[in-house]
């Protein structure tokens, strides 16, 4: 599954935070994801027996115990009206998060595996918004809702991930 331009709005306004991401399936089950940050030259890469790596060099995740531990990537599309979205982020909000919203999901997701970002959430991605960044967030031993749950693969889901600490607490206030 190939997105050329995840992140469409910040590469038509001239931003840098836009990617190809890319991700290789078999059977169903999520192989291997690459995202491609052509603008800040970077290489997100990793898979089932591959390590999650940033231009071939290991990446750490965040050691954050708490959503008030570092940012939080948001992701928010006008495919989920405000109040599929609102009710969370103001308990985000509440719990102490502090939050960064770049225009791609996939990005922000290897943000996560980098450990720029201590987790993400948004209510609804598509597959190729995220699945090259999914296969990344796994290799780096983050914890991933279950993005191809039902029918995620061809009509999208929400989406959390973080360290095992700081997905509990956004799965605990998802409310979806």
């Amino acid at each position: 599954m190939v997105d050329p331009i995840d992140g469409t709005q910040p590469f038509i306004s001239g931003l840098s935070c836009w990617c190809v991401s890319i991700a290789y399936m078999q059977g169903g089950v999520l192989q291997f994801g690459m995202v491609f940050a052509p603008e800040r030259d970077e290489l997100f890469a990793g898979g089932k027996g591959f390590a999650a790596t940033l231009n071939g060099k290991p990446m750490k995740a965040h050691a954050a115990q708490k959503l008030s531990e570092g940012l939080c990537g948001v992701g928010y599309s006008p495919r989920v009206l405000s109040g599929g979205f609102l009710p969370m982020f103001e308990r985000f909000l509440q719990a102490g998060g502090v939050f960064s919203r770049e225009g791609s999901g996939a990005l922000a997701l290897c943000h996560v595996a980098a450990g720029r970002l201590i987790g993400y959430f948004e209510p609804h991605l598509n597959a190729w918004d995220c699945l090259g960044a999914i296969a990344v967030i796994e290799a780096a031993g983050l914890k991933c809702s279950d993005f191809l749950a039902g029918d995620g693969l061809r009509s999208g889901n929400p989406l959390i991930a973080g360290n095992v600490a700081v997905f509990a607490e956004l799965d605990a206030i998802k409310g979806w």
